[in-house]
């Protein structure tokens, strides 16, 4: 059959491209008020290269039939929206754009694919459940009751809910054992901070990004530490084995050129009464910006939070592709960063056929973003 895609092109990227406008009138974004009018014109233009990168991803694919390098493709397009919308963040500030970039991504997304299926004369994904019956599926997610794992719990009820899948959620110390699991064959499906997947290797592939988040660093509020590199010769509690936090605390000693003294790996749920004893020199966590547990941390004893100036946040940008910044500044301090990772849902090769990728996002297409915390 000879794809039609392509002929369509001009009109469904003219269409696409009013994607993001569309949810102001439809009620799921912000009025005018308190957001500024370039970061939504910068991440509508963003939305629009993301619209145009997804079709000829499609185009593509209707011509050479090739699943791995689609999903490849479709990978590469969503980091670089994502790259686009964090560059237009901290260009702007986080409160003067709007917070339904998630949105906006999953309506293009879903624009697009339902484009391509209709320009390419596809069976949609669902049919095939009624074919094959329902695929088993286990998912890597984190500790048991945080938030990895209960964001893997609710993925498998949507999952399950679809009719194609069976999915259970299994408790693991974390990102870095998640990537081990896959490997292994053990699972066929992780939650993974995105600087934990090796980027080195094209076997994993990521079937959605589920939320944005940050590395912090807390300290004793009489410390005499106050910058990143204060931390050379400390005690730090660098996370459990196994866990995606580990992972990133060795990542960002090892571009800043801190050797502490004293590596510890409590889990975060003693880590703060660890730093109130005097046990520890300094904590790390990976949460959300807004998450409730920083306030809960903060308010266990006196303790303040380290930032990152913008020349250490570069050494460490270039440790890894997927870190980017996040601007903390305020009136006293403009010089003010925050480490920024992506927590993607992963898959590696062969683990599941490329039928089952498609089946997997189409069902995830409204799942939330998770929330409040790392793994």
């Amino acid at each position: 059959m000879q794809a039609r895609l392509p002929f369509l092109m001009p009109f469904l990227l003219a269409l696409l491209l009013s994607v993001s406008p569309a949810l102001a009138k439809e009620g799921s974004a912000p009025g005018g008020e308190g957001v500024s009018p370039r970061c939504e014109a910068a991440i509508d233009k963003a939305a629009g290269r993301y619209s145009q990168c997804l079709l000829k991803a499609n185009a593509k694919y209707a011509k050479k039939e090739n699943e791995e390098h689609l999903f490849a493709h479709r990978a590469k397009c969503e980091d670089k929206f994502n790259a686009q919308v964090a560059r237009a963040r901290e260009r702007f500030g986080e409160d003067q754009c709007t917070p339904y970039v998630s949105e906006i991504a999953d309506r293009t997304a879903n624009y697009a694919e339902s484009v391509a299926t209709e320009a390419e004369g596809l069976t949609s994904p669902s049919f095939f459940c009624v074919q094959n019956g329902a695929q088993q599926l286990s998912i890597a997610t984190g500790s048991a009751g945080w938030e990895y794992n209960r964001t893997g719990k609710e993925i498998c009820s949507r999952l399950n809910e679809s009719g194609c899948f069976q999915c259970r959620a299994i408790v693991t110390r974390g990102s870095l054992q998640n990537i081990e699991l896959l490997q292994d064959g053990k699972v066929n499906l992780a939650l993974s901070q995105s600087d934990m997947i090796p980027d080195d290797s094209v076997d994993f592939v990521s079937l959605k990004t589920l939320s944005r988040q940050s590395l912090y660093i807390f300290v004793r509020k009489n410390s005499d530490i106050y910058s990143i590199h204060d931390l050379m010769h400390k005690r730090i509690n660098i996370g459990p084995i196994g866990s995606g936090l580990r992972g990133t605390m060795n990542n960002v000693l090892k571009a800043a050129g801190i050797v502490p003294s004293q590596a510890s790996d409590v889990t975060a749920a003693q880590e703060a009464s660890l730093l109130c004893r005097n046990q520890t020199d300094a904590i790390s966590f990976i949460l959300e910006l807004d998450a409730p547990q920083v306030e809960q941390i903060e308010n266990t004893c006196l303790m303040r939070r380290l930032v990152f100036s913008r020349n250490t946040l570069e050494e460490v940008m270039r440790s890894n592709a997927t870190y980017y910044p996040i601007n903390l500044g305020s009136p006293d301090r403009e010089d003010g960063y925050a480490v920024g990772l992506y927590v993607d849902l992963i898959t590696y090769k062969d683990a599941l056929s490329p039928e089952d990728h498609r089946l997997i996002i189409d069902s995830l297409r409204t799942t939330p973003q998770t929330k409040y915390g790392g793994a």
